[in-house]
């Protein structure tokens, strides 16, 4: 099964994120509530976790991208 990790609102006010860090890449495994990627809402850092345990098989954005809310981030395949 596969799931796409999109971005949240976070807060009152955000409505997008600047990617700072990637903490994973394509074809690592992860297990669920892992830190798939460090996030600025120009108020705050954000760790956005894993939400299932899987392995990464797509990343749709780079470092320095801004990523509107709903906007696809990651693609984990779980067994």
């Amino acid at each position: 099964m596969k799931t796409v990790v999109k971005v949240e609102k976070f807060g009152d006010s955000a409505e997008n994120i600047y990617i700072v860090e990637w903490k994973v890449a394509e074809g690592d495994t992860i297990s669920e509530g892992d830190t798939l990627l460090i996030g600025d809402t120009n108020k705050v850092e954000v760790e956005i976790p894993a939400p299932i345990s899987g392995v990464i098989t797509k990343i749709f954005a780079n470092v320095d991208d801004e990523v509107d809310v709903g906007e696809p981030l990651c693609e984990i395949e779980s067994s």
